[in-house]
């Protein structure tokens, strides 16, 4: 997309999600949530408002932005699903 990219679109109870997926491999740097900073929600949101230019079938449904933040501790990774992160 010409504003940016959406790592998954999905439908839940009729709301159009727009969901950003972020990787922390390190502990030391947060989690993958923390590295959303303002420029990167206008990015995603220009990228959301291009897809539903695109596809005006969803462009009357409710929006959300949710954030699903992957972080690695010791050897494992751990998910943190954030509902309507952008709020």
């Amino acid at each position: 997309m010409p504003a940016g990219e959406i790592d998954l679109i999905m439908v839940d109870r009729g709301a159009c999600v727009f969901v950003e997926v972020r990787l922390r491999t390190h502990p030391g740097f947060g989690d993958g949530a923390d590295s959303i900073d303002v420029e990167k929600r206008r990015r995603i949101i220009a990228a959301a408002r291009h897809f539903l230019a695109m596809h005006p079938e969803h462009a009357s449904r409710t929006c959300r932005f949710d954030v699903v933040s992957v972080s690695k501790r010791h050897n494992r990774a751990h998910y943190r699903w954030i509902k309507d992160a952008f709020q």
